[in-house]
């Protein structure tokens, strides 16, 4: 009897959670999608035949579109809101220097003004208000840059807090995880919109970890009033967190150390950093390495191999539910009590501060941690990516 393995293929889809879809190529190596909005509109980067990176848009009903923004080298799409406003960087020098933060509405493209004149501008979030979070540094000397807010009904920037932030969102609260006592700070104007935390929603859910020298085993999840505190088991792998949807479900990514390398991405389900890759469908060719961005419907985007080659994906459910038992590459979670009141930021506005490595050369007295280490990774990849250091 012939076995036509094509009609085997929607029972393999409909036993998995999620199905998986390749973006395609600009017809070079590399493809990352960093963001999906509620629409299912997705923006990244792709690399050409030429080897240069170029900013590209993604929708439901169209294959990738090459979104033509000038660059000497490289442009990528960071963030794109509800509305279907688009954020990016593009570089204009070689090397690092020259990156600046580009918008795109209705259409029209605008490259936003560097009025504090930094070496780079690097686009970071973008709200449904159209407020823009970008990141400004200078590559010379002991710096450790600055986060800065444009207002769009202004076409002004505001400088927020020194150091780099994650997200904001559509109350105009900003998450950001500031450096040691000495280096901190935060612009008083902001203090009561300025809280802890690597991802942030609408709901003023946030999401932050400790630091890897202080063992990076530690999750907390809330609002600032009712913390929940969750525990990695020991020798777990490291995590970066990546986003969190308005639903409250947060996914990220999970590396190791020695040596540094992506290892996959996950799915928070209780008390569960889900391994992405067991919940496709087998056979699949895929090896699912970073989650980048979730939305409102469950849908998750990121990068990853797909039969051995640098591609991007988007991740839609299925309604299966997840599995009952873990798999082997699963991160367990341990619930501790909770916390009441526990807000990041307190009523005077003043924030504790985590020691952790200095992310400068010349600040460095020892050989770097592992999260140290990933401090220029993180730098050239907030061009490209929204991963957290």
């Amino acid at each position: 009897m012939a076995v036509h393995f094509d009609s085997l293929e929607p029972r393999q889809f409909l036993s998995a959670p999620y199905q998986i879809r390749d973006l395609g190529t600009l017809g070079g190596e590399t493809v990352v999608a960093n963001d999906i909005n509620n629409q299912g509109q997705i923006v990244g980067s792709a690399m050409t035949k030429d080897g240069s990176l170029h900013a590209v848009l993604w929708s439901p009903c169209n294959d990738m579109t090459d979104l033509n923004v000038p660059a000497l080298n490289d442009a990528s799409g960071v963030a794109i809101n509800n509305r279907g406003q688009i954020i990016g960087t593009a570089t204009y020098d070689a090397g690092l220097v020259g990156a600046q933060t580009f918008v795109i509405s209705n259409g029209k493209l605008q490259f936003l003004p560097r009025p504090r004149d930094p070496d780079n501008n690097f686009a970071i979030d973008i709200n449904d208000l159209g407020q823009i979070l970008t990141f400004e540094i200078h590559i010379a000397g002991n710096e450790l840059g600055s986060t800065m807010l444009y207002d769009p009904s202004l076409k002004t920037f505001a400088y927020v807090a020194r150091d780099q932030s994650f997200a904001i969102n559509n109350s105009g609260i900003i998450a950001g995880i500031q450096p040691p006592a000495q280096y901190s700070h935060v612009n008083p104007a902001f203090s009561a919109r300025y809280v802890d935390g690597y991802a942030l929603n609408d709901n003023g859910v946030r999401v932050s970890r400790n630091y890897i020298s202080e063992g990076g085993n530690i999750i907390t999840v809330g609002d600032g009033q009712t913390m929940s505190i969750l525990q990695k088991q020991a020798g777990s792998p490291y995590i970066d967190i990546s986003e969190i949807n308005n639903s409250n479900v947060f996914i990220g990514s999970a590396w190791s150390a020695d040596p540094v390398k992506p290892l996959f991405g996950w799915i928070r389900d209780g008390n569960l950093l889900r391994d992405l890759n067991a919940l496709i469908p087998r056979n699949s060719g895929w090896q699912i390495l970073h989650a980048n961005a979730i939305n409102d419907k469950g849908q998750i985007v990121g990068d990853g191999l797909h039969n051995g080659l640098k591609r991007a994906f988007v991740l839609t459910p299925t309604g299966v539910p997840f599995p009952k038992k873990a798999s082997p590459t699963d991160i367990h979670l341990q619930e501790l009590p909770q916390q009441q009141g526990a807000s990041s930021t307190t009523a005077t506005g003043k924030k504790p501060h985590h020691p952790r490595p200095a992310k400068h050369p010349k600040a460095r007295t020892a050989p770097p941690s592992p999260e140290t280490a990933r401090s220029t990774r993180d730098f050239v990849r907030t061009l490209f990516s929204r991963v957290k250091p």
